[in-house]
This record gives C-alpha cells, sequence and structure tokens, in this order.
C-alpha cells in the first residue's frame, strides 16, 4: 500500500501538521531564542526562516475544512485545531521579540 498516495484524515493532518512543528521547528526555534544575536546575520536569517515557516504552517493548519463535519466530531477537531494554532502563534510571538 502507498501511503502518500492515502489522503489524510483531518485529525491525522492537524496532527502531522503538529508533529512537524514539534520536530523540524521548534527545537532549533529554541536555541535561537536562548542564543539569538542580531548582530548575527545567521541568526537574523534563522528568525526570518522559523517566522515564514510558522506562518505556512497555520495557513495550512487554515485550510483544513472541518465546516462539513458534524456534533463530537466536529467539536473536538475544532479543539485540536485551536491548540495547534495557538501553540504555533505562541512561538511566533517569542520570535517577534528578537530585536
Amino acid at each position: 500500500v502507498d501511503l502518500k498516495s492515502a489522503p489524510l484524515t483531518k485529525a491525522s493532518h492537524i496532527d502531522s501538521i503538529l508533529l512537524r512543528f514539534e520536530q523540524e521547528y521548534k527545537p532549533g526555534l529554541l536555541q535561537l531564542l536562548q542564543h539569538f544575536n542580531s548582530n548575527d546575520e545567521k541568526d537574523v536569517y534563522k528568525r526570518r526562516y522559523y517566522n515564514e515557516m510558522l506562518l505556512k504552517l497555520l495557513i495550512e493548519l487554515d485550510g483544513i475544512d472541518i465546516t462539513t463535519l458534524q456534533g463530537e466530531r466536529k467539536i473536538e477537531l475544532k479543539l485540536r485545531r485551536k491548540a495547534a494554532i495557538k501553540e504555533i502563534q505562541q512561538h511566533l510571538k517569542l520570535l517577534d521579540t528578537l530585536q
């Protein structure tokens, strides 16, 4: 079975976005927050890179349509998506504090 051709369920799509954030971006972002130097071009580039990647994740989360769902399932997915958005936005705010 080719897993790549199977469409993601809405729940697994939310989970995959969150997993990407946790694994690909969060560790480097946290490291950057601890050691940011505004005079270092690499750090400034990294800040812009993480900012852009997190915005892309938010756009992707925004694109997950849950309007067609009903009842408990809709409520559960809405809360999951909202929590994912909040976590990513929190880290965007932290990036914004870097000067």
